[in-house]
């Protein structure tokens, strides 16, 4: 299971401000002394009433501007380890949890959601489960790491997308999205697995696998690293470019074809196209938050720095009328490597 990072919880206003040319943004920090209950957080939400909510290793806290509320197992969150949030047409919040137990909010009370079990039964099969999404109609999508996305519709039926492949990683369209859900595979137990590994290694070979509603598209991506890492990020973009982050690169598709590659070091928690095309990179390990101006400042390694030194989980657009603090530094690095 991927090593879980320790981050600090920050709100960032710079998205708000697109129309400006030199916007400065503004942080505030939230740790534990402001009743945040664990400085280990994992994801971050805002629902349709304005709280921001964050999943943290300790619960489950609601930040109403002012003050944090906690929900934990003494309201019902038996499994209190939570990456996911989410909320439904009816308003109830939904809760992903480590275990790949969903939990759900109602008026205060926390129940388990009905099909636990559906997701439990493969629990031999998958390294870690989350809920990855919720549609408007109730059907839950899981990533279960290694076997596949697992989709369960209101009435409890249930069914796995998974590669064709033992050995590929998987971004599955959902319509009505902006981004794929993706996860690795990596069926162990599959005669034809130590194979494929062997392929990848030998031809230096990243696998990925799109699945959309109307078909298939297999891709092979070259990296020039000797062993890859099952870690891999993807994205889409309302250009329709895609991008891939893995095997220490960057590659961008079109329509199912390679368009370049770029070397990139880091690992990404998010990456996130804001409504000026700016596309933001959420990074672990200390690597902090970049912003591309666009694609091809992308390729050029052309980004404005953020919190370096932090490792950043989400970034929300800031409330209106909030002040969120005293102004960060901002670094700009110019091209750190060359396109191909």
């Amino acid at each position: 299971m991927r090593r879980l990072i320790s981050i600090l919880l920050l709100i960032l206003t710079y998205l708000s401000l697109p129309a400006q040319r030199n916007p400065q943004p503004h942080f505030r920090n939230y740790s534990t002394q402001h009743g945040l209950p664990s400085p280990e957080v994992y994801c971050a939400f805002q629902d349709s009433r304005g709280y921001l909510w964050f999943g943290t290793d300790n619960g489950a806290a609601r930040f109403d501007g002012y003050a944090f509320r906690t929900y934990d197992a003494r309201d019902g969150l038996t499994s209190n380890v939570v990456f996911n949030i989410h909320e439904d047409v009816k308003g109830r919040i939904w809760f992903g949890t480590m275990t790949g137990e969903a939990f759900i909010l109602e008026r205060d009370t926390i129940v388990p959601y009905r099909y636990n079990h559906l997701v439990q039964r493969h629990q031999k099969q998958f390294n870690t489960a989350k809920l990855k999404y919720l549609d408007q109609d109730e059907t839950a999508y899981f990533e279960l790491v290694s076997l596949g996305i697992l989709q369960i519709d209101a009435r409890g039926r249930d069914s796995l997308i998974t590669s064709t492949r033992p050995l590929s990683r998987l971004a599955v369209d959902i319509n009505g999205t902006t981004r794929f859900l993706r996860t690795y595979i990596g069926r162990f137990n599959e005669k034809d697995f130590g194979g494929w590994l062997d392929y990848e290694n030998k031809h230096r070979l990243v696998q990925v696998e799109f699945a959309f509603q109307k078909g298939r598209v297999q891709i092979e991506l070259p990296h020039n690293i000797g062993f890859c890492e099952y870690a891999w990020d993807v994205q889409k973009f309302s250009s329709g470019h895609y991008l891939v982050v893995s095997c220490g690169q960057l590659f961008c598709l079109k329509e199912g074809e390679l368009l370049w590659a770029v070397p990139f070091s880091g690992q990404t928690a998010e990456i996130i196209e804001d409504a000026s095309q700016a596309i933001w990179f959420c990074l672990l390990f200390g690597k902090g938050l970049r912003r591309y101006r666009d694609l091809d400042a992308l390729r050029n390694g052309e980004y404005d720095l953020f919190l370096d030194g932090l490792s950043i989980s989400n970034i929300y657009q800031g409330l209106k009328g909030l002040d969120f603090g005293r102004k960060s530094e901002v670094r700009s690095r110019k091209s750190e490597y060359g396109t191909k």
